[in-house]
């Protein structure tokens, strides 16, 4: 590696096992607490997670606004177990934007069309965002298409690379919206 050496923090939020004893069957309280009571403290690498208890959803707002990916949420009360279920969930931070659809680009196989073009509101004009072309089913295909087909027109945008919409087909020349 080039540059300064990387660091690495070790953040340890759960305790299955310590010195020889199986404490997958303690709440996961008891077993934080049995952690905390073994990590040295203020280890500048080997941390330990604390845990907080309610207000989750205002957790998961600051942590998404700081731009992390979520939170963990487990039931105190819960023993560990290995496979995700019900006793502990995943919660992703979703980031949204509205796109409008300017376009599509024609499909050479069975599907409706390859993908869809995207536009975004910047400034009171609509600014080329980039395309999409999974996550629809047949079904979701054709309904977008029947919308798009009576709009149709070939007109080049202002700002989208040439490489990008090349072949692609317009429901309305977006430059002067």
């Amino acid at each position: 590696m080039k540059g300064a050496p990387a660091t690495i923090d070790f953040y340890a939020f759960d305790l299955l096992q310590l010195d020889g004893e199986d404490l997958t069957r303690l709440p996961l309280l008891g077993r934080k607490a049995k952690l905390e009571a073994i990590l040295p403290a203020k280890n500048p690498v080997l941390r330990y997670s604390d845990h907080i208890l309610g207000r989750g959803e205002e957790l998961l707002d600051r942590f998404c606004a700081a731009g992390l990916e979520g939170v963990i949420s487990k039931l105190a009360d819960s023993s560990y177990v290995a496979a995700r279920g019900a006793s502990w969930l995943k919660i992703k931070c979703i980031r949204r934007q509205e796109f409008v659809i300017v376009g599509w680009t024609p499909s050479d196989k069975v599907r409706a069309f390859r993908s869809l073009i995207l536009g975004v509101h910047d400034g009171g004009k609509l600014r080329y965002a980039g395309k999409v072309g999974t996550g629809f089913d047949t079904a979701e295909l054709l309904r977008l298409l029947k919308i798009m087909a009576p709009l149709e027109q070939k007109a080049a945008t202002s700002d989208a690379p040439r490489a990008e919409v090349r072949g692609a087909l317009f429901g309305w020349d977006y430059r002067s919206q």
